[in-house]
């Protein structure tokens, strides 16, 4: 549909026949002529859900006059596997941004396929980032505090050498090279988002809840450090971003580095009708696939681009009872 909350575009991607019927879509909204086109990726994962409905008032203004618009692009809108398809969605509706949420995110989804893995989230950008770079369009790329191994026993600047430890990881770094041949582009390195996705379970928040939900107990490392944000504010600091001029890497994660643990008493405060139960443990009686204990990223450099604080995660969720 087309209204005041952007804009979803649907569209039949077989080779014959796409381009007149993507015309003829565009003709009968108006997209022909509007100035400004962003293009959101993911749009129905935990953070592209959010940013269509978190639109800023000023671009919004722009959306209901008709000059600008937000392109929500799902599975359903785009098989973004298919490089083609994306190549011929580029040349009817030819973002002037693309704010890229999409990617495998899941480690064990990455090691369990590497190849796929490699396609969507190192490929694909490879391919937006030459678009980009042709058009002179806007690259936002969402990368992983994962890059870093987190054996680094003081906070991560943007300028540390990234050095994965696993296929996801490493995906994600090469991902980060890639976008960096479009030369307007930024790279935002995240950590744990916190929110709930009512299309789809998709961020740690849905996972621990329905583990709880199962009767199950969670055991989470008290030793194994991350700073959480939550997804509703990942929507709001991305529009000022993607709307902005910045152009590099920045750390995007919450100013408080908080144990696994810890993070999930916080989560579960939020749900004692299904009574949690989490118990400390630590890596050291962990066994599997290579984790990074400490991954405490600085973000003074993007808090300055800001126009609101940064919050702590605590903070956060003492003041919003849903997340």
């Amino acid at each position: 549909g087309n209204g005041g909350n952007g804009f979803n575009l649907t569209l039949a991607l077989d080779k014959r026949g796409f381009l007149c019927q993507s015309v003829r879509i565009l003709e009968r909204f108006n997209l022909m002529s509007v100035s400004q086109t962003i293009w959101i990726t993911g749009a129905q994962g935990l953070i592209g859900s959010r940013l269509v409905p978190q639109i800023p008032d000023s671009f919004r203004t722009k959306i209901d006059s008709g000059e600008c618009r937000a392109l929500g692009l799902g599975r359903e809108e785009l098989d973004l596997s298919d490089f083609d398809a994306v190549t011929r969605m580029w040349k009817v509706a030819p973002p002037t941004c693309v704010i890229h949420c999409a990617a495998i995110s899941r480690v064990g989804d990455c090691n369990a396929d590497p190849e796929r893995a490699f396609r969507i989230n190192t490929a694909l950008v490879g391919h937006l980032a030459n678009l980009c770079q042709s058009d002179g369009a806007r690259l936002v790329l969402f990368s992983t505090d994962l890059v870093f191994d987190g054996l680094k026993s003081t906070p991560y600047f943007e300028e540390d050498a990234p050095n994965p430890v696993h296929v996801y990881a490493e995906s994600k770094a090469r991902a980060e090279d890639m976008a960096r041949q479009c030369e307007n582009h930024l790279i935002l390195r995240t950590s744990l988002n916190a929110g709930m996705n009512p299309s789809r379970r998709s961020g740690f928040v849905e996972e621990m809840k329905s583990a709880w939900a199962q009767g199950k107990v969670l055991d989470l490392f008290v030793d194994e450090i991350r700073c959480p944000i939550p997804a509703s504010v990942t929507a709001d600091a991305v529009w000022e971003l993607a709307l902005g001029t910045y152009r590099g890497t920045l750390h995007w994660v919450g100013s408080e580095a908080l144990s696994r643990f810890e993070i999930g008493a916080v989560v579960a405060a939020h749900f004692p009708e299904i009574k949690p139960t989490i118990r400390a443990t630590t890596l050291s009686d962990y066994s599997g696939p290579p984790r990074c204990p400490t991954l405490h990223l600085d973000n003074s450099r993007v808090q300055k681009l800001l126009s609101f604080p940064i919050p702590k995660f605590f903070d956060w969720a003492r003041n919003h009872p849903k997340f």
